[in-house]
């Protein structure tokens, strides 16, 4: 009997403990746990059992806080590229803005060199990004915005211009003239006594009269330069460093 009465007094007791257990929070290390299991120190799990796929992965904040959180699709790999409405870096990702790598996290200058990058970050501003070719250094930068079309960009063509009917004119011209002889009388042929008249009379146009006609051709254009920018929507570049 007195077994019986031990064994049902540290059940008693034992139940009575976890119901203590479940109204406070347990520190280890610490007298003030904020957590339901606080943690002042590492923490190691030797076995952990193998998930499945959609299955949410364990996290830990900046504060240490366990947090829960889906599987990401796939792991950034340092010199990722991506586009986003965000504007500061964030989560290993940086901004091309064009500061100086002295300014970014040891690790963060560290895997910067890997891919190329020195002195600076590249600055994406108001750029596309463009496939390199083989012999082309990555953070290469070229290309313009607009471009203003010369005389050697034309196609080659004949323009023909014909004369406005307002362009009709006068030739002026001169007379040579000749005036009369007279000879004295002469009992010639036909019995005729009086005097010889002879006379000339001719017209030229002069040799100052050569002239060419002027005809002007307007292209009627402004010199205005064509935009080389298709439409397009403005996002911040993000290129993954680390943290």
């Amino acid at each position: 009997m007195k077994k019986l009465s031990l064994k049902k007094y540290s059940i008693a007791l034992l139940i009575g403990s976890v119901s203590c257990l479940q109204a406070q929070n347990i520190g280890i290390n610490t007298p003030n746990p904020t957590k339901t299991l606080d943690i002042n120190g590492e923490l190691r799990i030797r076995v952990l059992p193998p998930g499945n796929s959609g299955q949410q992965i364990i996290v830990s904040d900046q504060q240490g806080n366990i947090l829960k959180m889906n599987l990401p699709a796939a792991l950034p790999q340092v010199g990722d590229i991506k586009d986003g409405y965000t504007t500061t870096d964030h989560e290993g990702w940086y901004l091309l803005d064009g500061r100086a790598l002295t300014s970014l996290s040891s690790t963060a200058q560290t895997n910067a060199a890997t891919i190329g990058f020195t002195g600076s970050l590249p600055n994406f501003s108001g750029k596309y990004a463009r496939t390199g070719e083989t012999g082309t250094s990555l953070s290469t930068i070229g290309g313009i915005a607009s471009y203003n079309l010369t005389k050697a960009n034309m196609p080659n063509f004949v323009m023909t211009a014909i004369a406005a009917l307002n362009g009709d004119h006068n030739h002026g011209t001169s007379d040579i003239r000749f005036g009369q002889l007279n000879l004295p009388p002469y009992a010639g042929l036909w019995g005729y006594t009086g005097p010889i008249q002879l006379f000339a009379e001719g017209k030229s146009t002069s040799t100052s009269l050569n002239h060419t006609h002027t005809v002007s051709l307007n292209s009627n254009g402004g010199g205005q330069p064509i935009s080389l920018s298709p439409a397009y929507i403005a996002l911040n570049t993000f290129v993954y460093l680390g943290n």
